[in-house]
């Protein structure tokens, strides 16, 4: 099966860098991964995708050697089965606030005796034999701590043996203190600074969204292992401001 360039930079001890996509077009989902990002996250969660528009970005993402991770809209074992079964190298579940949830998340990403998962991948481009031997360790399961109690408990959630990393949904878990989503003032930075030590203490891995040169820095600071540096919808309005600022700068130039 493919390998898992998240892993690659993992066991380099180096951050590994996504984009995300929250549409899944498979043109824009290639596009991406033929930049110089290490995964391409695919959001199921917020967004209007389906499964077969997933699994056709996946394909359209494997061309590019570029790991593709599933945000599944919740915790449930079917649909983390049928992305991984679609080709995903990772799943990130939303609001995991419970080691037991974690559990099961872990659980669905794995086959009998590591966990539940059912046997029937049916398109790995190596075949269904080889991918069955080598699926539980190039895959990575990712619960994501988005609320107080979550947090709290997230020494517990990250020693659940096949959680590989814990993401911070930054604007949920400010909603739950009280917060501006929107806002990044130093409590926002000390709860991250909380998540990324009590996964690094149990030996695992910890990312969040930092699309800013202030949110980098606070990766940085707090020795984040997964950065999604971009989603798509940003890009796109970014580079269209751009252009359209040039162009009629340009234009407006030339006819003065």
């Amino acid at each position: 099966m493919p390998s898992n360039p998240i892993l690659a930079r993992w066991g380099r001890s180096e951050a590994a860098l996504d984009c995300w996509a929250t549409g899944a077009s498979a043109a824009t989902v290639e596009a991406l991964g033929r930049l110089d990002c290490d995964a391409v996250v695919i959001d199921m969660q917020h967004s209007a995708c389906e499964l077969r528009d997933v699994a056709a970005a996946i394909v359209a993402l494997e061309s590019t050697g570029t790991a593709a991770v599933v945000r599944v809209p919740a915790l449930d074992g079917a649909t983390v089965q049928r992305v991984l079964d679609a080709g995903a190298l990772g799943v990130m579940c939303p609001m995991v606030n419970t080691a037991a949830e974690a559990e099961q998340l872990a659980s669905a990403c794995r086959y009998p005796p590591r966990g539940t998962r059912s046997f029937g991948p049916w398109r790995p481009a190596d075949g269904a034999a080889d991918y069955y031997r080598e699926a539980d360790d190039a895959i990575v399961a990712i619960a994501q701590i988005e609320t107080l109690d979550a947090l709290d408990r997230a020494e517990e959630i990250a020693a659940v043996p096949g959680i590989d990393a814990l993401y911070a949904g930054t604007a949920d878990l400010a909603i739950s203190a009280g917060e501006d989503p929107f806002g990044f003032g130093p409590e926002a930075r000390d709860r991250l600074a909380r998540m990324a030590a009590a996964a690094h203490a149990a030996g695992k891995r910890a990312g969040m969204l930092a699309p800013t040169a202030a949110t980098l820095e606070v990766a940085a600071d707090c020795g984040m292992d997964l950065v999604s540096v971009a989603l798509e919808s940003w890009l796109v309005v970014a580079g269209a401001t751009d252009a359209l600022a040039r162009g009629r700068a340009t234009l407006q130039a030339v006819r003065a």
